[in-house]
């Protein structure tokens, strides 16, 4: 039986900070990754409803710094109506995560991020924008997978296949991630699993990782689209594979 995370040892306060400086550095490059490295890491020490409730809020504290970066990038229109379809999906998320046995939902979230990682690898992109119903079908699905692993990848595989640029297809998984991020916080500290002692020591964490956030931010602007989305994806299917295995 895995333990749960608690953030009151500095021990573990140290390994999570630790953790959370590189997953900032994801987040910031990509606008994406930086959960799902601290999920898939997390996950193997401790019990992951524990671990993805105390990422939840790390992970806010990054919207100080993404947020005005990428507020004039974003397309509103589609946020919108994936936000929402999400929004819709989350609470059947939300109970699988509760029900789910530890074990099984570790190997769960490694194998979404794989999955996903590979997916986005071959590369694939929408050459003409897809139909509102296809933005709501997506949604909905990433929404169910959001609210049980915290993991946002099956949408970023489609912000990212999308006809845009890198610049507005990383601006909406910022946006999109903000609102679901924000209303599951709600929805555990409404079912209790998380506390205002795990908000303020989470938020603290949060430091490190919004460091990390800045130099990701920082790498982005100095290199090439096609790279930096390649070097998160190898990272984070080297991560999910070690989950799966280990």
């Amino acid at each position: 039986m895995l333990p749960d995370l608690t953030l009151d040892e500095p021990g573990t306060i140290a390994l999570v900070g630790a953790v959370a400086l590189v997953a900032g550095v994801v987040r910031g490059f990509g606008g994406f990754g930086g959960p799902a490295t601290m999920a898939l890491v997390l996950t193997q020490l401790y019990n992951p409803l524990s671990v993805l409730t105390k990422v939840m809020v790390i992970d806010a504290v990054s919207y100080l710094l993404l947020l005005p970066s990428t507020a004039r990038e974003f397309n509103r229109r589609t946020v919108a109506i994936v936000a929402v379809a999400s929004v819709l999906g989350l609470p059947i998320g939300v109970y699988l995560l509760t029900v789910t046995d530890p074990v099984i939902m570790k190997r769960a979230v490694a194998g979404v991020v794989a999955v996903c990682a590979a997916v986005m690898l071959l590369g694939g992109r929408f050459r003409a924008p897809p139909s509102p119903m296809v933005h709501v079908a997506v949604g909905l699905l990433a929404g169910v997978v959001f609210g049980a692993t915290y993991i946002a990848l099956v949408v970023m595989i489609f912000f990212f296949a999308l006809p845009v640029s890198g610049a507005e297809s990383r601006a909406n998984a910022v946006f999109w991630s903000v609102v679901l991020a924000l209303f599951l916080i709600a929805v555990h500290v409404i079912l209790g699993h998380i506390t205002m002692g795990d908000l303020w020591r989470a938020a603290l964490v949060g430091v490190p990782y919004l460091a990390g956030a800045g130099a990701g931010a920082w790498w982005f602007r100095r290199t090439a689209e096609r790279e930096f989305r390649r070097v998160i994806l190898w990272l984070l299917l080297g991560l999910a594979t070690i989950g799966l295995v280990v």
